[in-house]
């Protein structure tokens, strides 16, 4: 069930953990390292929630601070990490959760490592101590959260199952316009804008970003590239004059993480959440040649959008 093998140590080391001194194991798998204590329960097993060598940074930072006393991993730096099946009766898949005091992560495991897991915060107002308690007692803890419709947890493994993009779109909030517009206009646009330029296997990049604070104008900027040639959407193309019109329709920035509802709070940890200042939803749409169905449906749409929302730019598109 384990993702290493916990006969096989990378390394060891000797710390106090928590007030007595102890021999200290360390093993790993693709992500994090783990770790685990001398003549410990066979189900204990804690992380930093960093990798190998992070780890090991963070072992030789303490190790400076403390000035040759001896070293010492603090409680509140130890996230706790068990394994189960999944709760929900059409899964079978097993899920690795690491806890806190405060919360928790859900990971599954064999996962993608480009995706990332999730973070929840725990319904449960008294914590428990991330070292003393038993594996068991964390196991009770979060099925009676998951037993609670109300509890993080049972979106958190929701939120697992979203791809990257559908992630970034889950975290902006639209005080005006909104996805649907922004998304097919744009993409009718990038279809016409190529016309017969299409080369075999080439594909048009339609990235949209939103920010948590207005670095654009009304938080949101777009553009468009083609991958192969170099193309790129300038100040000459019509289609930059579609993409100007959008961004003056929308409105939105990125849900920074405040509550624990908060879609945000899955994406970011809410002990150490990212500076607000450069949050920002990078979406990225790949566009692949159209068909001629599609060119014309696309040419229909956006004809019946730049007539209702835009009839400065129909010349641009449709020659009257």
């Amino acid at each position: 069930m384990l993702p290493f093998d916990p006969k096989k140590p990378l390394y060891g080391f000797t710390a106090r953990f928590p007030h007595a001194k102890r021999r200290i194991h360390v093993f790993a798998d693709d992500g994090f390292a783990y770790f685990r204590p001398k003549n410990a329960p066979d189900d204990w097993w804690g992380t930093t929630m960093q990798s190998v060598s992070q780890f090991r940074e963070f072992l030789s930072t303490r190790n400076r601070w403390r000035r040759g006393r001896q070293l010492r991993i603090p409680e509140y730096a130890v996230w706790r990490v068990f394994f189960l099946r999944d709760p929900r009766s059409t899964e079978t898949r097993l899920w690795q959760i690491a806890r806190c005091s405060s919360g928790g992560y859900v990971i599954p495991v064999g996962h993608p490592k480009e995706l990332d897991g999730a973070f929840f915060c725990s319904s449960e107002k008294v914590g428990l101590s991330s070292i003393r308690t038993s594996t068991a007692q964390l196991r009770a803890q979060f099925e009676r959260e998951w037993n609670n419709p109300d509890s993080d947890v049972r979106a958190a493994l929701d939120w697992c199952d979203l791809s990257y993009e559908e992630r970034q779109w889950r975290s902006i909030v639209w005080q005006r316009g909104g996805r649907d517009e922004l998304e097919r206009v744009a993409r009718a646009a990038c279809i016409l804008e190529m016309e017969d330029g299409w080369q075999d296997g080439q594909s048009l990049r339609l990235g949209i970003s939103v920010y948590h604070h207005s670095i654009s104008p009304n938080g949101v900027s777009m553009s468009a590239q083609a991958w192969h040639s170099g193309w790129r959407a300038s100040s000459e193309h019509r289609i930059t004059r579609v993409f100007s019109r959008l961004q003056e329709r929308s409105q939105a920035v990125v849900d920074y993480p405040t509550g624990a509802r908060d879609d945000a709070i899955f994406a970011w940890s809410p002990d150490d959440p990212l500076d607000p200042s450069y949050v920002k939803a990078d979406i990225e749409i790949q566009i692949e040649p159209p068909t001629q169905h599609e060119r014309l449906e696309a040419a229909l749409f956006l004809r019946n959008w730049l007539a209702q929302n835009a009839l400065d730019l129909l010349d641009d598109w449709f020659a009257s």
